[in-house]
């Protein structure tokens, strides 16, 4: 006998078991139909049973599906934006459509047993209707143009996640991107806080100064973990708990997040952020609990989310390592750290706007150009081959392959310099590609009229903020 049928002998009918259950906090399950269940779970079809009753009105109403209705209750989506979507199929998006065959950087959990479990991470993402488009790029085409870099996590752009392992998420995770927010956000190149956002413009306004060009700007890749000082890690920790927590569990919960106070971190035997706690904790039922995960630091979300990890990952709630994975952009999940991927032009005669990133406030002006294919191996490094880092102003000793040390030296300033055939023949003469796109045949320095200062025959530098 189930549990759902010993209920029922119990509590004396199916509904007072989904009376009971949803006074525990469970919404509905989700279980494989009699035709699929001995198949595995990706070639699986499902059936439901909705203890919210809300949720199948919605459903009906609308024409669309439970994921769907569960976005719309939750007021992340209007009933029309869940009818053009359902026209998609959200089932073979992003990282669910890998859950065979999934391959990941280590660092994204480093803890063995907890990989074993990532390889069978689903999640459902809902695209936006808008698509981004990328044209292709060369490194070759850049020659000539002087350019800022700046760090970019690698989180995912695009859409929403509407839900995790077959848990419908009853607030969907909007996804704003990392390396794709110049290509979704009308008029922004880069969020952050507004000072590095200003360094970044002041830094391109001096290109320009002298170029009489805008420069273009081209973000380096952070390590796997860099998403954890955005929101949207968090989010779907706290949405997977609201979701698929028992009420008592939701209780115990709630009050470790009121409850908890920072540790800090030791920088040159000084001890920071310590006695830090999250302000005016609503509950994670509540919708209000979005806006306050928001607007607490980031040195806050991130060792809370490791408590969050620590403590409730096996009651219910969200590993950290399969949050990160799911945030991020699929393509990015074995990319290699200070990697380039998408370029973008700074407006520089315009002035730092509000964000629309939910977790960096401001934006530098600009706008994205295109994609870089066939860079796989290159680094910012290699276009910085005169620049110091750190403390000690030390060059990198190998560009090719920059320690993390040297990478988070990196971090600390925005850096700028000019691409030129000295550098891009010196990425040649070690291996990388600077010519070739996906599909295409390589040829030696192919050109871009539209994109290149072919007249810039200057020494390669650097110059920083």
């Amino acid at each position: 006998m189930g549990m759902h049928e010993a209920l029922q002998q119990r509590l004396g009918g199916a509904d007072k078991v989904a009376e009971y259950l949803q006074s525990k906090g469970v919404k509905g399950v989700k279980y494989a139909d009699a035709f699929t269940r001995h198949k595995s779970p990706d070639k699986q079809s499902m059936n439901y049973v909705i203890f919210d009753d809300r949720l199948i009105e919605i459903s009906k109403k609308y024409g669309i599906s439970i994921p769907l209705a569960s976005a719309v209750a939750a007021g992340t989506m209007t009933p029309e934006e869940a009818q053009a979507a359902g026209v998609k199929n959200i089932a073979t998006e992003g990282i669910r459509s890998l859950g065979q065959t999934l391959e990941f950087d280590s660092r994204f959990d480093p803890r063995k047993r907890e990989q074993e479990g990532l390889q069978s991470l689903r999640a459902d993402f809902l695209p936006r209707n808008e698509q981004i488009i990328k044209p292709p790029l060369r490194l070759s085409d850049l020659e000539g143009e002087n350019f800022v870099t700046s760090m970019s996590d690698r989180t995912r752009a695009g859409g929403m996640i509407v839900g995790v392992n077959d848990v419908p998420l009853y607030r969907a995770v909007d996804m704003r991107g990392g390396q794709d927010f110049m290509f979704e956000n009308p008029n922004q190149v880069w969020a952050s806080a507004m000072t590095p956002s200003r360094q970044i413009l002041e830094l391109a306004r001096e290109f320009r100064s002298g170029s009489g060009k805008d420069p273009i700007f081209i973000p380096w890749r952070m390590a796997p973990t860099g998403g954890d000082f955005s929101n949207m890690v968090g989010e779907l920790m706290l949405g997977f708990a609201s979701s698929n927590m028992n009420k008592t569990t939701k209780k115990a919960f709630d009050k470790a997040i009121k409850d908890f106070v920072t540790k800090g971190s030791l920088k040159k035997g000084v001890r920071k952020n310590a006695g830090l706690k999250i302000k005016e904790w609503p509950g994670v039922d509540d919708p209000k609990s979005v806006e306050v995960w928001r607007s607490t630091p980031d040195t806050v979300r991130k060792e809370l989310m490791n408590m969050m990890d620590v403590n409730f990952r096996k009651e219910g709630g969200l590993s950290i390592g399969a949050a990160r994975l799911i945030a991020s952009d699929p393509s990015q999940l074995m990319s290699r750290d200070a990697g380039l991927q998408n370029v973008g032009r700074i407006y520089t005669g315009r002035e730092i706007t509000p964000s629309t990133h939910p977790s960096y406030p401001y934006a530098v002006p600009g706008e994205g150009i295109g994609t870089l294919e066939g860079a796989d191996e290159v680094t910012i490094f290699d276009l910085l081959p005169e620049a110091r880092f750190g403390d000690a102003q030390k060059k990198v000793k190998d560009p090719a392959n920059p320690t993390a040390q040297e990478i988070r030296a990196l971090q600390m300033k925005s850096y700028g310099g000019t691409i030129t055939e000295n550098i891009l023949r010196r990425i040649e003469d070690r291996g990388g590609d600077v010519n070739s796109l996906s599909g295409l045949a390589p040829r030696r320095f192919g050109f871009c009229p539209n994109l290149c200062r072919t007249d810039d025959t200057r020494r390669g530098g650097s110059r920083r903020s």
